[in-house]
């Protein structure tokens, strides 16, 4: 069978949570499978969202649910295929695991959900959230003089709340190659804060598969180290996450091939007559 989404997901709907399976299969390699859970809320489908870019996902199935899908495909239409696939078959992680599988071999009935298709709202909810906000501020006009001026006091002894800390890799995947046997030290791409100085967590994911002889320096952000003979012609995928303090996530997705060493150049012989 033809491999049709070498890199897809599948997000089912569970009340306020979404789970989500990441399938990655690369030419003829094994598949891998990693599932995770997310809150339906705009952090977290950011979260989500940079977590597939991570990962190198070009489509997102999601299950035809009444309204619950509408948030998550309007945080991913814009990087992300979005398709729609049938409700309710997914009751555990291994189902949807399944699922993953049949997607990616074009075996799971689905269809591309256009992105403008949940832009607009229907004219009577526009109608609803006019009335609505109407009311809001004519009762505030109409109450303002009552508590404008202990609110303006109140105002200046609470501080203001602090923007939610950013963090994202210059680069959402590397990709290096080196010979076993020898020492190298490879470095990481930048790091972005925002603001400038936000406090990070650095961490080696421990789900990839990292091997022993590799070390990661979280504080000068390289990996060093010396590959066996025995790993030649290996392709190890890790996975390190940013975390900023009181903030976002991002990760990265770094794979590491070792390459067999170079012949040693054959000296020519001289023969004599």
């Amino acid at each position: 069978m033809k491999l049709l989404y070498p890199r897809c997901c599948v997000l089912v709907v569970q009340g306020q949570k979404a789970l989500a399976c990441v399938r990655i299969q690369d030419a003829d390699g094994p598949a891998h499978d990693e599932v995770r859970t997310y809150a339906i809320l705009p952090a977290e489908l950011a979260m989500l969202s940079d977590w597939l870019a991570a990962h190198g996902v070009t489509h997102v199935a999601v299950e035809s649910t009444k309204h619950a899908w509408q948030p998550i495909h309007r945080a991913l239409q814009h990087a992300f295929t979005v398709l729609q696939i049938e409700a309710g078959r997914v009751t555990d992680d291994k189902d949807i695991g399944r699922i993953a599988s049949l997607l990616a071999y074009g075996l799971e009935s689905c269809h591309v959900v256009p992105p403008t298709s949940l832009e607009e709202s229907p004219p009577h909810s526009r109608r609803g959230l006019i009335t609505l906000g109407a009311l809001i501020v004519t009762a505030l006009l109409a109450s303002s003089w009552l508590w404008i001026q202990p609110r303006r006091m109140y105002s200046e002894s609470v501080p203001v709340p602090t923007l939610e800390r950013q963090v994202q890799w210059q680069q959402p995947s590397v990709s290096y190659q080196f010979s076993g046997g020898q020492q190298f030290t490879l470095p990481l791409p930048t790091l972005e804060r925002s603001p400038e100085g936000t406090p990070v967590e650095v961490a080696l994911d421990a789900t990839g598969d990292r091997p022993d002889w590799l070390h990661f320096d979280r504080e000068q952000l390289s990996m060093q180290g010396m590959a066996p003979s025995s790993a030649e012609d290996q392709t190890y995928r890790l996975i390190i996450r940013a975390q900023a303090k009181q903030g976002s996530e991002s990760l990265l997705q770094v794979s590491l091939t070792i390459s067999g060493q170079p012949e040693p150049p054959v000296s020519p012989v001289l023969l004599r007559w």
